[in-house]
């Protein structure tokens, strides 16, 4: 009887233990993926830009504590695509982001410091008029670049209405950005003019991505580089979420046109000086 029972069971008995190494498993996995995000996000995130930018990303270094809250990323640099003759884009010397991680799941997300070290931004005009820093801020607030290739409906989508913004509180923010170098390649020969910046930018307990950006771009215009400013905010008049902010803060800030115009006067002025 014994024996016969034995025999029985013993499916259930190789059910039972497969799904518990089944479980061992996913739980091996899971902790893997907990404890060594290092290893995989940098992956996920550069594969991510350049799906819905076409911009290839390198990152040299990252630390990532999920526990605590600290995201590090050195040495990234983005390159632009084969529409422009100038493959130099950015090159960030440090993205560190330190949150308190129980914020996610509260009303409220809180930053404790957002540090944002710049080395170099190339902006770069192709000789089809496309500007790098549009292109690229427009990609990723639109469709995949991919998905733009497919297909273009005759028919016109029905408006969206705008996101909600996230209530967040950014408890220190701080960015530098060393140098910026400028091409223009609508013009024969193509113009190239460099700023040494070393330009600093701090700002505490914001709770608005406006409360970031009014100041940061009006003092980069100060700095000589309104142009920067200028496509930043452009790039955002077609975005559901950040269009009315780009708006305000383009009618706004002295040195920057809400009609587009400004970029093209401003670069009239500053290349005479190359003629």
């Amino acid at each position: 009887m014994n024996a016969f029972l034995n025999i029985l069971s013993a499916p259930f008995r190789w059910i039972s233990s497969l799904f518990l190494r089944i479980l061992f498993i996913i739980f091996l996995v899971v902790l893997l993926l907990l404890v060594t995000p290092g290893w995989y996000v940098p992956f996920i995130a550069k594969k991510v830009v350049y799906y819905k930018t076409g911009f290839p990303v390198t990152i040299g270094e990252s630390h990532i504590n999920i526990f605590t809250g600290k995201i590090d990323f050195l040495d990234i640099s983005i390159q632009n695509p084969d529409s422009f003759a100038e493959k130099k884009f950015v090159d960030v010397k440090e993205l560190s982001l330190h949150i308190e991680p129980l914020s996610i799941f509260k009303e409220i997300f809180v930053c404790d410091r957002f540090i944002f070290k710049i080395e170099n931004v190339s902006w770069v005009k192709s000789d089809q008029q496309e500007v790098n820093l549009e292109a690229f801020v427009q990609s990723l607030e639109g469709e995949p670049k991919d998905a733009q290739k497919e297909e273009h409906s005759t028919t016109e989508a029905e408006p969206s209405p705008p996101a909600p913004m996230p209530e967040f509180l950014m408890k220190k923010f701080e960015l530098t950005l060393n140098t910026v170098n400028q091409y223009d390649f609508t013009k024969s020969p193509p113009k190239e003019k460099e700023y040494k910046l070393g330009f600093e930018f701090q700002i505490e307990n914001a709770r608005s991505v406006e409360e970031i950006l009014k100041p940061l771009m009006s003092q980069l215009t100060k700095e000589g580089v309104s142009f920067l400013a200028q496509s930043f905010l452009d790039s955002l008049l077609d975005s559901e979420t950040y269009k009315g902010i780009a708006k305000d803060l383009l009618d706004g800030i002295p040195g920057l046109d809400s009609a587009g115009e400004g970029i093209s006067k401003g670069l009239e002025n500053i290349f005479k000086v190359f003629e």
